[in-house]
């Protein structure tokens, strides 16, 4: 994955380069990770956290004004290091410098990592409002990035003659509030960059992101054309490539996100063994209590596990299969296979579902958050791209539940909650507006919504709306 860095001399600077493509071949193809994210991100975060603190300092030198880009900061940075608690400009190189670019995907990095800044600094919103500007509810600035931790470990298969990809890592993200986060690979979006013309990688929760971002499916399975979307993990020792499973490490990984608590990739493989290639519920479950997630194994129906509205993983067969289904609807269901979301009727998944599932809670448990037809198919007329959708929730617990949705909202041009309290007892709507993205090839469009709650047995809650395009008669043109 192209890196975004510049050299750092003490005389001039180098225009940034491009942000990362997750697409670019890496100039350092023969770095090949296998499958696990070399190096210390710990010290790259602490090292952001610095930056935050270096930000703060040039907004006080500039009137509260933000700087537009790296090389604005390190112009300052070189003449006045002091002010900003550096002895030196070499004392600010020291700092925010790291080992760790040997280990990236381009080739010239390696020989002088210690010559490298490797954080890109943003002073403007990809929608072109500035930073000082007021910003939707529930979104954040990002105010610098880097990449180094991010691999596509790119290979020539011989045997088929075509290359793939075994993409592992994530992008450190800085924050408005001083917070440094990882975003695992296949949480990266791609946004409209007004300044630049292009889609350029970003982030859920980020200020200034229309929603007619891609997501990182969307972008390899329809833009790129990849029939499977790439989804790494370490390659076995005496190994050349991934050894496949039955998709049970995936489901995990999706299962954690639904459940608001995240498993890094990298902490799962140091609990599953690589070349394991088939898992049981009870496999998943020990797994999953030693990364601090305890799941309860249940028998039940299908009809019993959409009555839940929960999230779980499940054992389906032909083919015999670990997936997980986040939200079941009238007649159709999301599930996460392998990494890949899929909505699906429920009479296939009915027929599949070997009975057997895990959950985040007893059977016997009530579920406090009802929500009307949750998964949705629906016509997009090609004169009229938008369509206002109305989703009613019900709040059956003894107590208020808080919800937020997730912003931005792919493909959705509007989404207001009537409110964010829902009190017990009472119901409560979303008010949607979605749009069809035109970047997007095909008829069929897929956008997937999260509103997250304060409920611990579904802190979070999904939609899917899937967009079919038609064409009306009176659109046709005379033959």
């Amino acid at each position: 994955m192209a890196l975004f860095m510049v050299l750092l001399y003490s005389r001039g600077h180098s225009e940034p380069e491009a942000a990362i493509k997750l697409n670019s071949t890496p100039d350092n193809a023969n770095n090949n990770t296998r499958g696990y994210v070399p190096g210390n991100a710990a010290i790259s975060m602490q090292n952001m956290r610095q930056i935050y603190q270096v930000i703060n300092i040039y907004r006080a030198r500039h009137a509260g004004q933000y700087p537009m880009d790296i090389v604005e900061l390190l112009q300052d940075l070189r003449l006045h290091p002091i002010e900003f608690g550096f002895t030196s400009f070499n004392d600010v190189r020291k700092t925010f410098t790291s080992p760790d670019t040997r280990y990236g995907d381009s080739a010239w990095n390696v020989p002088s990592p210690d010559a490298i800044w490797i954080y890109q600094i943003r002073g403007q919103r990809l929608d072109g409002s500035s930073l000082i500007s007021p910003k939707l509810l529930g979104t954040h600035d990002v105010l610098a990035t880097t990449d180094i931790y991010l691999h596509s470990n790119i290979q020539n298969v011989a045997a088929s003659g075509q290359t793939e990809l075994n993409p592992v890592g994530f992008c450190l993200v800085l924050w408005d509030n001083g917070e440094v986060q990882k975003i695992p690979y296949d949480r990266i979006i791609y946004a409209f960059d007004h300044k630049k013309g292009h889609f350029t990688p970003a982030f859920y929760s980020q200020a200034g992101i229309s929603s007619d971002f891609i997501t990182y499916q969307e972008y390899w399975n329809n833009l790129i054309g990849l029939t499977r979307l790439p989804i790494g993990k370490p390659v076995p020792d005496g190994q050349t490539a991934p050894v496949p499973d039955n998709g049970a490490p995936e489901a995990l990984i999706a299962m954690s996100r639904l459940l608001n608590k995240p498993i890094d990739r990298e902490a799962m493989w140091q609990v599953i063994e690589p070349s394991q290639t088939a898992f049981t519920l009870h496999n998943v479950q020990d797994d999953a209590l030693k990364l601090g997630l305890p799941l309860n194994i249940a028998q039940l129906s299908f009809d019993e596990l959409k009555h839940r509205h929960q999230a779980a993983i499940l054992h389906v067969r032909n083919p015999d299969r670990l997936v997980t289904v986040s939200t079941i609807g009238t007649d159709h269901s999301i599930i996460y296979d392998a990494g890949t979301v899929r909505v699906v009727d429920n009479a296939t998944l009915t027929n599949r579902f070997a009975g057997e599932a895990l959950i985040a809670s007893s059977v016997d448990s009530t579920l406090n958050i009802q929500i009307d037809d949750p998964v949705r198919v629906l016509e997009v007329p090609l004169k009229n791209p938008d369509i206002e959708q109305i989703v009613t929730f019900t709040n059956h617990s003894n107590q208020t539940i808080k919800l937020a949705v997730e912003q931005p909202v792919c493909g959705c041009v509007k989404a207001d909650l009537s409110s964010d309290h829902i009190e017990s007892g009472a119901a409560g709507s979303l008010h949607l507006v979605l749009h069809w993205r035109d970047a997007l090839r095909g008829n069929i469009q897929y956008d997937i919504l999260n509103l997250y709650s304060n409920d611990t047995l579904q802190p979070c809650l999904q939609l899917a709306f899937v967009l079919k395009r038609t064409i009306s008669a009176n659109s046709k043109k005379p033959m």
